[in-house]
């Protein structure tokens, strides 16, 4: 008998959790991280053109989002991130983006949900750039994003998943001042967050 009552319990938290994902329900989430990562910038055009490595990097990186799932288990999203770096670079670094995008929790039949997503939008970068002269001036950069990334839920609760991902994303923008000035970044990332379902 106890054993029936323990496997009707785990069906029944199961079913809850799965229903979380299905058509018509939101979700809200955050994913934040702090590291330390390698990424590749690039300047082009008018008199500058470098490529750097910089491999010592710190980020910290934040991006609540919103969604609705528009089919079980599939959902369309609206993301704003915000990230800083800083580091042994010669500059400092804010972005601020929106960005629209789409995401899929794989059914499994446990509480453990792999997810897969992609997401494009709109990007700001600011840098501040040391002067010769001392103080530094800030550069804005404005352009385009494109990312995707795959991760796992863990759901802790009938409604809270704690969710660890790692995504790909692209960055291709020009300077507000000349837009014949480029700056592209393409790196590799990963957070650690939460989501609600309701």
């Amino acid at each position: 008998m106890k054993r029936f009552y323990f496997i009707a319990t785990l069906l029944l938290f199961s079913a809850i959790t799965f229903a979380q994902t299905d058509k018509g329900r939101f979700t809200v989430s955050g994913r934040s991280s702090i590291d330390f990562s390698y990424s590749n910038t690039r300047f082009k055009g008018g008199s500058v053109s470098s490529d750097t490595e910089t491999g010592d990097t710190y980020n910290f990186n934040i991006a609540p989002a919103f969604g609705y799932f528009v089919f079980n288990d599939f959902a369309v999203t609206l993301q704003t991130a915000y990230a800083i770096s800083d580091g042994n670079t010669y500059n400092q670094m804010s972005q601020f983006g929106i960005i629209p995008g789409a995401i899929y929790y794989i059914p499994t039949g446990s509480i453990v949900r792999p997810f897969a997503q992609v997401g494009g939008g709109y990007m700001n970068i600011n840098t501040k750039v040391p002067l010769e002269s001392g103080g530094k001036a800030t550069h804005s950069f404005n352009g385009y994003t494109l990312a995707g990334g795959m991760g796992v839920a863990f759901f802790v609760k009938e409604n809270i998943a704690i969710e660890l991902s790692g995504q790909y994303a692209t960055v291709k923008t020009s300077f507000s001042g000349d837009s014949s000035i480029k700056m592209n970044l393409d790196g590799f990332s990963g957070s650690i967050g939460f989501s609600l379902f309701f």
